[in-house]
């Protein structure tokens, strides 16, 4: 029982004006970029092009706050081959008179959360003219021009990027944003690879439950599920990924072929930021009971 709700609003919003300009954001290529205890970088890593919404100023001191307030406009891997990251954006007009522009680096896999937050005074909309003969001409945005360093540095101590250990979780990974970190684009292009049903690493588990769960999408894994037993009923845990687009319903049986959703027959216990803990309200007996977690993608 999976659904699915696409909306094509994005795709409708147009600007005749400002359409075609490009930004170029990126860091340089093949330099050394560690976290804070100096462990490089690698391709878990993604970056983030975007702003903050309102009136509010990210600081080293709010970092807590940051993922309610941020506007992602694009987003990168990390080619840790190349030691970079590179995307380009192109802007339609949508973001606010005024606003900055940031560049956010995080690993979502990481059991203790490193960021870095970057920004320049001269990355503002709406976009500066690139040049005054090429109005339409893309402008460049780079981890070494940058002069306004949040949280992280930039050239210290021998390194290029250096992260720093926060508090706080990341923003919410919409579906297609995880999508394009996941898949290149010849992949991207072909839904038998990146289709929310595909499995193309064969491990039994489609692209939009290894999304929902945590998961390597080409790499064949499986989420962790604990069962156990309270006070005579049926429990069951399963880790999720941190922050994603995606609703989570348990289900209880004791056929495997009927489920039961409703509030009479199973409930949410408990929950943190990569754990749910399901209980079936029926209590134990000489019949089997069992469980499972159906997910649902959700969008914008």
């Amino acid at each position: 029982m999976k659904n699915y709700i696409w909306s094509l609003l994005p795709l409708l919003v147009f600007s005749p004006v400002l359409q075609g300009r490009d930004v170029e954001w990126r860091s340089l290529p093949f330099q050394t970029n560690v976290t804070s205890s100096g462990q490089a970088l690698d391709d878990s890593w993604s970056f983030s092009l975007g702003y903050f919404a309102g009136n509010f100023v990210p600081s080293d001191s709010n970092t807590e706050q940051w993922a309610e307030h941020w506007v992602t406009l694009d987003v990168s891997r990390y080619v840790e081959s190349q030691s970079r990251f590179v995307g380009v954006w192109s802007d339609t007009g949508e973001v606010p008179d005024g606003k900055h522009g940031y560049i956010w680096g995080l690993n979502r896999g990481a059991v203790s959360p490193e960021w870095i937050l970057l920004g320049g005074n001269s990355w503002t909309f709406p976009l500066p003219l690139a040049s005054p003969i090429d109005p339409d001409a893309s402008i460049t945005w780079t981890t070494d021009t940058a002069d306004n360093i949040v949280v992280g540095q930039v050239g210290a101590a021998g390194a290029h990027i250096t992260t720093a250990a926060v508090a706080g979780a990341p923003y919410l990974l919409e579906g297609e944003v995880w999508r394009s970190l996941k898949f290149v684009d010849s992949e991207l292009e072909n839904p038998l690879v990146s289709g929310w049903e595909a499995d193309p690493d064969g491990d039994g588990f489609s692209n939009l439950e290894e999304f929902a769960f945590g998961l390597e999408p080409l790499s064949p894994d499986a989420p962790r599920i604990c069962p156990s037993t309270a006070n005579g009923f049926f429990e069951f845990e399963v880790t999720k990924a941190e922050k994603v687009a995606v609703g989570y319903l348990g289900e209880v049986s004791d056929n495997l072929t009927s489920w039961a959703d409703d509030g009479a027959s199973v409930a949410l216990i408990a929950e943190t930021a990569t754990s749910l803990v399901f209980r079936d309200l029926t209590a134990l007996g000489t019949t089997p009971r069992f469980g499972r977690v159906q997910v649902t993608l959700l969008t914008p």
